[in-house]
């Protein structure tokens, strides 16, 4: 029984930050993508906006609960993603990156949206349901 323990752990060791050869290739061209668009490349972005927008969206939705939002916080990612790309280093993968970006901008959507004025109902005729903005009670009728 000790030597099944054994081995297993050295099957795990072995297998602890390592990468496949599949995920070594992903990082190499996102590293090359990611150099050649800091280099003024657009296209080299535009590869990296089409590889992830799809992932991202999903997240997005995740987090907002609405698509329109969601659109406007994945747009707002790959802005942020693009003017910060001189400050990706490469310790981490580049889609961990730009996920660390997403959750952020949609964390600061959702703060922004709670923020915001709530909307007064107007009926068929255009006028507002303005008993929504007066209270019958005054400060006096409450003490």
């Amino acid at each position: 029984m000790a030597h099944v323990i054994v081995v297993l752990r050295l099957s795990y060791k072995s297998c602890v930050g390592m990468e496949s050869p599949v995920q070594k290739v992903e990082v190499e061209n996102d590293q090359l993508l990611v150099d050649r668009a800091r280099l003024g490349d657009r296209h080299a972005f535009d590869l990296l906006v089409l590889k992830y927008q799809s992932r991202l969206l999903a997240v997005s939705t995740r987090l907002v609960s609405n698509q329109s939002d969601a659109l406007d916080v994945l747009q707002d990612t790959f802005v942020k993603a693009f003017r910060s790309l001189h400050t990706f280093r490469g310790e981490s993968a580049f889609y961990t990156w730009l996920y660390r970006i997403a959750v952020n901008t949609a964390k600061n959507h959702l703060a922004s949206k709670s923020k915001e004025p709530k909307a007064i109902p107007v009926d068929d005729d255009g006028a507002a349901d303005l008993s929504l903005l007066h209270d019958l009670s005054t400060p006096d009728e409450e003490a």
